[in-house]
């Protein structure tokens, strides 16, 4: 009784301060990282429910993410599920019944912690709130899109909504394939600013999960207490002391930060775009959680609020620009007065669930003007109003040389040259007058969306695309940006207009494309800069369907055939639509490319077909030198090209892999015969004729008779390069079941085949209409995966011969029922996945192998899990003085495999050769994931034979080298052969963390007639006790660490690596010695943006040994390895240490439509010695220097150095950075 009367003096209370401070227009609550109950309760939630009245229409509440912890909503299977479900509904039920409007949006947490299911578990959670049905409740942006969302507060309020985590995911996310309206982060800047603009006169609230701007642990506020007792950071009590080491971390992340942290290059630039986006709006306020506390922040003009104390309290710093800093629990609010002052106020809430303010600032006007963006008119006279005119879209693709065309391709250069007679585009005229809805495309292509009277859909798309924005800020004024827009002359800009007579003769749904000319016209409004005096394509966005029937993207095809096994796909339509896109060479089909039409089939069931749109890449050519490099196997095969033949139809239909084995697995090979049969029958000579006369004469008379003879003779050979392409496919094929009950058949057919049916299970238990039927043949394929899903599955295996096709039959969410008849025994083929955790019925670990995780991903299926295997040539080369010029050539061979990541095989062969040694190498390195159990193989053999040569100068950290004479390193050159290998398993314990054991052997070679007048007779006849010239085998064990987060292994900007091994190993042969050693490799690498000008690449690395080393096992310092501007191997001694630091540069970029790359400078200089017993030495020997490097492509770095000491001048030329 007592709580309910002060809560309700406190709510007359509270409305009394606010009616002395003026009459308020809007208010608005800000709640973030509320994830977790106190004592059973939401409780700054229930506090600001207990404060609001719930009449009021005009209070809006945001939750700004991290609604569940630890780890979002898990799949209903998972234990911790109910707990989650409570967690949420206590945060959003004590609105149920008011008329705030209640905006959700996801945080960090949300999606797993930044995990590898966190799409998933962000859709679920959005599902669960929206499935509610809760009116004043929304969960939003939904289905894991990145938004922004604009949500209309009032007429002079609105607010933006924007899922930042996911910018920052590193894992599965919404892309190009998602029906989300923002696909790629240059589509969200663009959306950004449209939503900014519009509203320009407005007060707009930018709302994410995480801040903008922020002084607590994400921002890098660390403390003493963190560098002296860092373990209290995990658990409040753990007071171990790490002084020093305890510094690492917070230094490290402070200074850098980790992709959630403020500092970190990817969420600066997340920053850095967002605004820039939302500069064109003088008035608005970010408001964000992430960080644990309440914080006031007031930067060039604009207010940033943090709120993400809504349960746990971390630490803060007031800095130079914080009005306001609290590590308390508590919720922010913002109040738009009616007299147009603006309002913050911060409330700290108890353990006890009450209330109390505890700041309030009063915003200054806002003085800065909205940007009006004034679009560039035409000359006055030369306005469009004709219906028609006669234009080109961009002759400079024509005004090149012949060197050029040699290196770049001739392309379709004259086409885009031709002057053509086009329609004109009044968007007040077309189709009854359109209304504009929203602008897309991202940093080349601009498009805009409209609708007409009806409702209907229209894209209207530049033929023309601007490469600017795509490259950094200092080259869009270059060359670079030349040679990128050129390569946009592949493309046949009037392609897309011989599509539809194809289409119709083929039964392909289809567009009706349209190249119109967009005059400048006062009725584009905001968009006329961008679209006026452009030409374009203009086309339903969702093609095929009549007026009132409605389609459906990838997504939400999937979606219903999970959900509901009553639906199905036309595939015999599907396959239609392929071949026709391999007959003209549409490259470009992933999943945003299909719409989905619904029909029902002969019984009655919904039955869904495709629909293709946007034909922009039909006829795609390569020519021309570079892009042909560009388009080999192991780089880009897609690029491959319009012509006669198909020399790689894998390759060609590379953007599709995704699509075609999810909608194309019932068919068998006289399936895809008929059906291209058909199509071959379909695509006649007089069709292909019409069909390419729809080109405008002008380009007809350019590219027509050419673009004929293609078709005609892609058409001939279109059977055999399917049935390559079927084939292809058909060596592992996924079927899937839907969350509803099935019973899959398996039959082991006498002939080594194996039959696939799938039933719908009925209510009563018995076996439905038939879902799915294929016969699999052993000679196509190698393995079926056959996944459950959801509901009580049941598996049937049958049939007495064995096959060797394997079959994986992998569970789902209900109790699953696996059977296989006693007669076949083919358990190495026959593999059972399934919950540990639930009541599933399993045949004898005899007649298959049965693997269990108490984990719902071992059901999962990833539709979008399949890659190519890749088969590659690889080179390497170098130069130093010691080797003289260095080849080496090679290959890498890239195996994929089930459930196998990066990869389920990968082995890299490398032979090399110096020609002024004439020294030999051969390098093995083989990695086969997940061989034993969790457990990978590595195998590495390094072979330095035949005729190996390297240097030897004695032992010691002074050892002499004396440099008189023409030939003076003849001297102290020594010719062995020594193979080392090392067999490890290896655990991959977490991302970065990775153990490895195994065995490790040497073998030694030396004879004495290669070595005559050479330093090793000295030192062997110094130490007989080493009998250098007789064969040594040496064998053991070894094992290490290593902890890798660089963000690239070929040239990384940021990131630690850390490899520290111990390997001991004892001679087998004539002799007894053992040998040991330790060896440690630490790196740092630091950069401040995200393009980074600057990289500080930092290694400190040594070893010690132990037992009785010989000279070729001693630990070496010198040359291009460890310490430049020294000959190689220069100094050896039983310990080491070195530290080696360079400065990267950045020059500049280049870039073309298919070849990135970039120049920079380095300097370095390295420090470091070795120590041996009874040797009594003082000295660090110091190498410097600096040197220049090119990425060509990004597929190799070439670098060139120069090394400076007291020993000498010393260059270096080598593929890659020393580390």
């Amino acid at each position: 009784m007592i709580r309910s009367l002060l809560i309700v003096i406190f709510f007359f209370c509270w409305n009394a301060v606010v009616a002395q401070d003026g009459e308020v227009r809007q208010r608005i609550f800000i709640i973030g990282d509320a994830g977790k109950l106190y004592n059973g309760k939401s409780i700054v939630p229930d506090a600001l429910a207990n404060m609001i009245d719930r009449g009021d229409l005009h209070t809006t509440i945001l939750f700004v993410g991290d609604n569940i912890y630890p780890k979002g909503l898990p799949d209903k299977d998972e234990k911790n599920y109910a707990a989650s479900v409570e967690i949420l509904t206590k945060q959003l039920k004590p609105f149920f019944h008011y008329k705030a409007n209640v905006y959700v949006i996801p945080g960090n947490h949300d999606w797993q912690k930044s995990g590898q299911e966190g799409l998933e578990r962000i859709k679920r959670q959005g599902q669960l709130v929206n499935d509610w049905q809760w009116p004043n409740v929304h969960f939003l942006p939904v289905d894991g899109c990145p938004g922004p969302e604009e949500i209309p507060v009032d007429d002079s309020t609105v607010i933006i909504l924007m899922d930042t985590q996911w910018w920052l995911q590193p894992y599965e996310k919404p892309g190009i394939e998602s029906d989300c309206a923002c696909k790629t982060n240059d589509e969200v800047l663009v959306k950004l600013h449209d939503i900014a603009y519009r509203n320009r006169n407005k007060k707009i609230i930018f709302a994410s999960h995480q801040p903008m701007r922020s002084h607590g642990i994400h921002g890098g506020y660390y403390t003493w207490k963190q560098h002296i007792f860092p373990f209290t950071d995990l658990k409040d009590n753990l007071y171990i002391p790490l002084p020093v080491l305890g510094s690492i971390y917070p230094i490290v992340r402070g200074g850098f930060g980790n992709v959630q942290d403020l500092k970190n290059p990817v969420y600066k630039d997340m920053i850095s775009g967002i605004e820039d986006a939302l500069a064109v709006a003088p008035d608005v306020t970010f408001v964000g959680g992430h960080d644990h506390n309440l914080q006031l922040i007031r930067d060039k003009d604009r207010n940033y609020i943090v709120s993400g104390s809504g349960i746990n309290q971390e630490r803060v710093k007031t800095a130079k620009n914080t009005l306001f800093a609290s590590s308390s629990r508590g919720f922010a609010e913002i109040l738009y007065m009616k007299d147009g002052t603006e309002k913050i106020r911060f409330y700290e809430v108890d353990e006890s669930g009450k209330a109390k303010e505890a700041f309030s600032y009063l915003s200054p006007a806002i003085t800065r003007q909205p940007v009006t963006l004034r679009p560039n008119l035409p000359v006055s006279g030369t306005e469009v109003v004709a219906d028609s005119i006669i234009a080109t879209i961009a002759p400079e693709y024509d005004q090149v040389g012949n060197a050029h065309r040699f290196w770049f391709g001739e392309n379709y250069r004259k086409i885009w040259a031709t002057p053509v007679s086009m329609k004109v585009f009044h968007i007040t005229e077309e189709k009854g007058g359109l209304t504009i809805l929203q602008k897309g495309g991202g940093k080349q292509t601009k498009s805009l969306r409209m609708k007409d009277a009806s409702g209907k859909e229209w894209v209207l798309r530049t033929l023309q695309k601007d490469p600017e924005k795509a490259l950094p800020e200092d080259l869009r004024k270059t060359v670079a940006k030349d040679v990128v827009q050129d390569q946009i002359s592949a493309a046949n800009p009037y392609a897309p207009l011989t599509v539809p007579i194809l289409a119709t003769a083929a039964k392909v749904p289809h567009a009706e494309p349209q190249v119109v000319y967009v005059p400048h016209d006062p009725a584009l409004g905001m968009y006329e800069n961008d679209f006026g005096g452009s030409v374009c394509i203009f086309e339903e966005r969702e093609p095929g369907g009549g007026k009132n029937e409605k389609t459906y993207n990838t997504p939400k095809v999937l979606d219903k055939l999970e959900d509901d096994n009553d639906n199905s796909i036309d595939e015999k339509a599907v396959l239609k639509a392929r071949m026709l896109d391999l007959l003209i060479s549409d490259w470009d089909r992933h999943e945003d490319q299909w719409r989905w039409g619904k029909k029902e089939d002969k019984e009655g069931r919904d039955e869904f077909y495709p629909i293709p749109r946007d034909r922009d890449q039909t006829y795609f050519v390569n020519t021309g030198v570079i892009p042909w490099i560009a388009a080999r196997k192991w780089i880009m095969p897609k690029f491959q090209g319009f012509k006669p033949n198909i020399p790689n139809v894998e390759g060609a239909m590379f953007n599709a892999r995704y699509f075609d084995r999810y909608f194309l697995r019932e068919l068998n090979e006289a399936d895809w015969k008929k059906v291209i049969g058909q199509l071959q029958q379909e695509m006649t000579d007089s069709i292909i004729h019409e069909a390419v006369l729809q080109m405008p004469a002008p380009v007809y008379a350019e590219c027509g008779k050419m673009t004929e003879d293609y078709l005609k003779s892609r058409r001939d050979i279109l059977l055999p390069e399917g049935l390559k392409y079927y084939r292809f496919l058909a060596k592992a094929v996924d079927v899937t079941g839907s969350d509803k009950r099935e019973l899959f058949q398996i039959v082991h057919e006498d002939n080594g085949d194996v039959t696939v049916s799938v039933y719908k299970i009925k209510k009563d238990g018995t076996a439905g209409h038939q879902m799915f039927e294929r016969r699999f043949e052993k000679g196509e394929t190698k393995e079926v995966r056959l996944y459950g899903r959801g509901g009580k599955d049941v598996f049937e295996v049958s049939g007495t011969e064995k096959s060797p096709i394997k079959v994986r039959m992998i569970g789902g969410g209900g109790e699953d029922s696996f059977r296989v008849v006693s007669e076949l025994r083919n358990k190495s083929k026959l593999v059972i996945y399934d919950r540990s955790d639930k009541e599933n019925d399993y045949p004898s670990r005899s007649q298959a192998s049965i693997r269990t995780e108490d984990n719902h991903a071992v059901n999962e299926f990833n539709g979008q899990s399949f890659k190519y295997n890749v088969l590659m040539p690889q080179a390497t080369a170098g130069y130093n003085l010691d080797d003289g010029v260095l080849l080496g050539v090679g290959l890498k061979y890239t195996k994929q495999g089930f459930r196998k990541e990066p990869y389920a095989q990968m082995h890299n062969l490398m032979i090399g050769h110096s020609l002024a040694t004439d020294a030999t190498f051969v390098r093995y390195n083989g990695d086969f994931k997940k061989l034993i159990g969790k457990n990978d193989l590595n195998i590495n053999v390094n072979a330095k034979a035949p005729d190996n040569t390297s240097n030897f100068f004695g032992v010691g950290n002074e050892s002499e080298f004396n440099q008189e004479g023409d030939d003076a390193i003849r001297y102290y050159r020594t010719r062995y052969n020594l193979i080392g290998t090392q067999i490890n398993l290896q655990r991959q314990l977490s991302k970065p963390l990775k153990v490895f054991a195994g065995i490790a052997s040497q073998y030694f070679k030396m004879d004495k007639s290669d070595n005559e007048g050479r330093y090793i007779n000295v030192y062997q006849a110094e130490h007989p006790e080493d009998d250098l010239f007789n064969d040594k085998f040496y064998l053991g064990l070894n094992a290490g660490y290593e902890i890798d987060t660089r963000n690239d292994e070929v040239q990384p900007t940021r990131g630690f690596f850390w490899r520290t091994t111990f390997a001991g190993v004892q001679q087998l042969n004539e002799g007894e010695k053992t040998v040991g050693v330790l060896q440690t490799d630490m790196r740092f690498f630091i950069s401040f943006h995200m393009d980074p000008r600057v990289v500080i690449a930092n290694r400190i690395g040594g070893g010690v040994l132990m037992g009785e080393p010989e000279f070729f096992q001693y630990l070496y310092l010198g040359g291009k390895e460890n310490l430049s501007g020294f000959r190689s191997y220069r100094f050896a001694g039983t310990s080491m240490l070195y530290h080696n630091i360079e400065l990267r540069i950045k020059l500049f970029d280049f870039a073309s439509y298919l070849f990135p790359g970039q120049v920079g400078v380095l300097g370095f200089n390295d420090v470091g010695r070795v120590w041996v017993k009874d040797e009594s030495s003082a000295k660090w020997h110091d190498g410097y220097g600096f040197g220049a490097y090119i990425t060509p492509a990004k597929l190799l770095l070439v670098n060139a150095m120069l090394g400076f000491s007291t020993e000498g001048v010393y260059p270096y030329f080598r593929i890659g950075y020393r580390f």
